[in-house]
This record gives structure tokens, sequence and C-alpha cells, in this order.
């Protein structure tokens, strides 16, 4: 392929897949880390207004990779620049964590989480949107959608540890919640690169 090739296909909408994304040593470090962090209560999709954080899917979230261990943010970057063949211009991360019994509570109580794109004009933070999963699941991960008022998607990538799913900020897409699960992990990302 011919450098930057990976980025217009995702601007095409594709979706790229990457398993085994960290090294095995910082993998663990971020598994070992996670349950132990101080989250703060939150919903999603952030962007919009509601009422209370029930009205739509309640998540908790920890900002920031960077804030963990100073060669995560580094390889995660250094990682994501050789995929995609070009200089990334900025990245923001979020660990962010789900627990099913305030999904259940929540009017998003169903698998899948509110319909969005994560960049919706030219001066939204993001061009390429991601993300990284600590469980295996058949039934949680990510779903795509054609159109933001489609009721089912087209696409859906399940979640498999250490695996990274890049897409198209302006995409439609939703989380995948698999209620056999007590709690869902993720590593959320949005990158700037043109």
């Amino acid at each position: 392929m011919k450098k930057g090739d990976y980025l217009k296909s995702i601007r095409r909408g594709n979706i790229h897949i990457e398993n085994g994304f960290f090294s095995d040593e910082n993998y663990e470090f971020l598994v070992n880390k996670i349950e132990k962090l101080n989250f703060i209560e939150t919903y999603q999709p952030a962007t919009e207004f509601y009422g209370n954080r029930f009205q739509a899917q309640p998540t908790w979230e920890y900002s920031g990779i960077e804030n963990l261990h100073k060669n995560l943010k580094k390889e995660f970057v250094s990682n994501l620049e050789n995929i995609l063949d070009i200089k990334i211009k900025s990245c923001k991360t979020v660990i962010r964590k789900t627990i099913t019994s305030e999904i259940l509570k929540s009017k998003v109580n169903t698998k899948y989480g509110l319909i969005h794109r994560d960049s919706v004009g030219e001066d939204d933070f993001c061009d390429i949107a991601g993300v990284l999963y600590f469980t295996q699941s058949y039934d949680g991960g990510t779903a795509f959608f054609e159109k933001e008022f489609d009721k089912y998607p087209d696409i859906e990538i399940s979640a498999y540890p250490n695996r990274l799913i890049m897409y198209d900020a302006r995409r439609s897409h939703a989380s995948c919640h698999d209620f056999t699960f007590n709690e869902r992990y993720i590593l959320a990302f949005a990158l700037k690169c043109l």
C-alpha cells in the first residue's frame, strides 16, 4: 500500500481491525491497572444534553492513558502512526467503564447504545475514532450503521482482548452491550490526522 492508503480507506468507510495492538507487557499493565482507576460518572454520547445520565447510556470515564504510564501513550501513538503510515497531529484517549446494572435502569437498556457519530462538522476534533477492547464477547463490541436512524446495524465487530478497531469519526455507530458481563471496559480514542 502507498503512504496514507489506510487512512484513505478508513475515510471511505472501511473499518480497520488490529489484533494484538499493544505489546504484551503494556497490555498486561493496563489490564492490571484498569479496575483501580478513579472513574468519573458521565454518559454517552456526552456531546448531547440529557436530564440525567440514565436518560442516555450511563458510563464512567478516566481520561488519558498518558496519566498511567509515559510509555503507554508513546506506544499507542507510534503503533497508530505505523498502521496509518502518517503523522498524527493529536490524540485523545479515555478509558470507559459501563456497568450492566446501570444500563438496565437506563433508557438505553438494549444491546445497542445510542447511535451516534463522533464527528459531525469540519471543525470537530477528530478524523478517526476507535476502540481497544479488554474482554472477549461475541455480543459486546461495536455496531456500525449505514444511517443514524437505522434500527439494525450493517456490521458488528466483536470485542476481543487487545483488539483495536479504527473507523471514520463521521460513521454512525453504537456500543454493543453484553448483559452476561457485570462491567465492560474499553479504551476509546480520537485522532486528528489531517
